[in-house]
């Protein structure tokens, strides 16, 4: 019975032990240097966020944060190499809505789940896109290009950043919701497929408001709305495409920070109340307004559920539309 008493006893202290582990390992977070991987190249607006993330992280933790540009197979490299970093927070990603959404639906050979192998930490800001088109097509309006798609099965192309990419999926959902046909040409970026468009060799497409913005000012190309749940700040004259006849229509570019799956909750929840009060720092607002960032503090349940929605979500509407990269 002694014996017994004794490996109980054991036991009941090992299994204590494993339970304060993690509490007592995240009570010193950070000890040392966090790295913020960003999975696209240098100068892109994640890679900006990520950089204004993490100056503002090491104020107030004490520690560096540094950001590393991880860029390839549409993210996929990126995120890769979070899903495969120790979970201890000293490793997290800038993830989008590209990375943790639709990047996975798309391309089988992603090799991670959106929400199995990640541990949402928080959520931090959007940016809507706005549907562009060519000035002499002659469309004012998303019923006019609606009413020309329809009575054009298959001519009217838009471009993007490529196969799977959100403006590419902003382009799909069009069709899916306004019942039209539209021709996709991928290219390698949103630059060189903005290019196509103010060179007239494609007819629409999906920008980033950002960068839409001194297009639209210059003339160069016609907005028609703007792809998020309400107007832009910056496009305050311009109606959604809910306003304009499609209630189910969103789609933005949100950004989160994501650590590999069984980061421990004190950690996690360390870094998202850090991040909720950076997001309402007067300078980073400042920031944010400047690039058309829309930041969204959250708590880490909201944001897990978000994710949660998204990747089913455009996990239909990949599967419904035949998306595959290659195809």
């Amino acid at each position: 019975m002694k014996w017994i008493k004794k490996c109980l006893g054991a036991s009941m202290a090992i299994a204590m032990l494993a339970a304060v582990a993690p509490v007592a390992q995240s009570a010193g977070f950070p000890s040392h240097a966090v790295h913020i991987v960003v999975p696209y190249p240098p100068g892109g607006s994640a890679d900006i966020l990520g950089r204004i993330l993490a100056q503002k992280l090491q104020e107030r933790m004490g520690q560096p944060f540094i950001v590393e540009n991880k860029p390839g197979g549409g993210s996929i490299v990126g995120a890769r190499s979070v899903v495969t970093a120790p979970a201890d927070g000293y490793t997290l990603l800038l993830g989008t809505v590209s990375s943790n959404a639709m990047t996975p639906a798309v391309n089988p050979n992603a090799r991670y789940d959106p929400v199995k192998d990640f541990t949402p930490v928080a959520r931090v800001a959007s940016m809507p896109f706005v549907l562009l088109v060519r000035p002499s097509l002659g469309i004012k309006s998303l019923s006019g290009l609606i009413a020309l798609a329809k009575s054009k099965p298959g001519k009217l192309t838009y471009s993007s950043a490529g196969i799977g990419t959100s403006n590419h999926l902003a382009g799909v959902l069009l069709d899916s919701q306004a019942g039209i046909k539209m021709t996709h040409i991928p290219y390698r970026g949103s630059a060189p497929a903005m290019n196509a468009l103010l060179s007239g060799q494609v007819d629409v497409m999906f920008d980033l408001v950002t960068t839409a913005v001194p297009h639209i000012k210059a003339g160069t190309v016609t907005a028609l709305a703007v792809s998020g749940a309400k107007r832009s700040a910056y496009l305050p004259e311009l109606p959604t495409l809910m306003e304009q006849g499609l209630p189910d229509y969103q789609v933005t570019a949100w950004f989160g920070l994501f650590g590999p799956a069984g980061v421990p909750g004190p950690v996690a929840a360390s870094l998202n109340k850090e991040i909720g009060i950076i997001l309402q720092e007067p300078d980073v607002r400042t920031q944010f307004d400047k690039l058309g960032i829309t930041p969204e503090p959250e708590s880490m349940a909201k944001f897990a559920a978000f994710v949660r929605a998204e990747s089913a979500r455009w996990t239909k509407i990949v599967k419904h539309s035949n998306i595959a990269v290659g195809g």
